[in-house]
């Protein structure tokens, strides 16, 4: 008898968006990638999560929050902008940046919007990080 692991994300009622800090948040999505490839697969990887498993995590909820995000009206607002896809299936907009040496992130940012509840709980998680530097 095969099992399905069904997983349902309500921006506004559910917990796992709304109670749940961004590093806890990836930390449970990389356990639970974690189990469901041990279920179907004869993987029996135990111990720390590794750095791999964390930003597989990591990508999926932000393929999650650009899919919630970019539907629609609002992928009208992303036509004028130099956006594409990367390898990893995330949204990106290309800067004036791409020859300088530094972090791929800074050099073609992710696309994310302002107004979900997963960017605001980045936002905020980084901010407290670096010891609410700003307003």
């Amino acid at each position: 008898m095969k099992k399905i692991i069904v997983s349902s994300l309500n921006k506004e009622n559910d917990k796992f968006y709304n109670d749940i800090s961004s590093y806890k948040r990836i930390r449970v999505t990389s356990w639970i990638y974690r189990f469901y490839e041990k279920t179907k697969t004869f993987n029996k990887k135990t111990g720390e999560l590794s750095k791999k498993e964390l930003k597989k995590a990591e990508l999926k909820i932000l393929k999650k929050v650009q899919k919630d995000s970019f539907q629609g009206e609002k992928v009208q607002r992303l036509k004028p902008l130099p956006t594409f896809i990367d390898t990893d299936g995330i949204l990106r907009i290309k800067t004036k940046l791409l020859m300088r040496e530094d972090d791929e992130n800074f050099k073609i940012p992710i696309v994310l919007p302002s107004d979900h509840y997963v960017v605001k709980s980045l936002i905020l998680s980084k901010h407290q990080d670096l010891g609410h530097p700003g307003v």
